[in-house]
């Protein structure tokens, strides 16, 4: 089914040779930051997913912490942010990329995400919670479109060099992220804590989005190089 309905896209006028340099995370990287432009459009992919990872570390614990939520409610939370997450991946990034193309359509997905993460650091009813994640989900539309952008400022025979370093970058923020934001978490909700606050963990994931804003802003000011590469 693959071979009939997605043939292979790389022949061999744009495939590059093997080179032992670029077959490790290391090499592609250093590969691919040397791209104009791409290395604040990799950073703020970094900065995203630490971001927008803290809903995977945090929510169990912030949902009981605040809300003293069961195991099954935090499954109910759970799936409807699924069902959400499905409908805008899969029915409105590419409406939206369509209707606002890439850049303004990356602006739009950080401001959603920005905004769900200041309420639901501030929120303080269950219910109200529920109302809110999809608002958090409509961030996602985002993400495709900035991979889009770094997709287009890539010469053709080194797309797939790029899809591993994202990869590579997510799998980094799904570490860190656990580590920092837990740590938040336990300071904010600790008996010796300043203040009381569950929400802060996701106050650090808004600054973090705020910056990503910020860089992406500067960045996509400037030209980016078009991609002419076996063309």
């Amino acid at each position: 089914m693959g071979i009939i309905i997605l043939p292979e896209s790389v022949t061999d006028n744009i495939r590059s040779n093997f080179n032992w340099r670029r077959a490790n995370p290391f090499g592609a990287l250093k590969t691919v930051a040397g791209f104009p432009g791409l290395r604040m459009y990799l950073t703020v992919t970094l900065l995203y997913g630490i971001a927008t990872s803290v809903y995977a570390a945090i929510w169990p614990f912030f949902t009981v912490e605040r809300f003293d939520w069961s195991p099954g409610m935090i499954g109910v939370s759970l799936t409807i942010y699924g069902v959400f997450f499905a409908i805008v991946q899969g029915g409105l990034v590419r409406p939206a990329i369509a209707r606002f193309g890439e850049t303004k359509t990356v602006i739009i997905g950080f401001c959603f995400e920005l905004l769900a993460m200041i309420m639901l650091a501030l929120v303080t009813n269950g219910i109200l919670l529920l109302f809110l994640i999809p608002v958090a989900s409509l961030g996602v539309i985002g993400q495709p479109a900035l991979q889009s952008i770094m997709s287009q400022a890539t010469p053709n025979d080194t797309q797939g060099t790029l899809q591993g370093v994202l990869g590579s970058l997510h799998s980094i923020s799904m570490v860190i992220t656990p580590l920092t934001m837990t740590f938040v978490f336990s300071v904010f909700t600790a008996p010796t804590a300043p203040f009381y606050f569950p929400g802060a963990p996701f106050i650090c994931s808004a600054v973090l989005i705020g910056l990503c804003l910020v860089i992406f802003l500067r960045r996509s000011a400037q030209p980016v190089a078009p991609n002419t590469a076996g063309e």
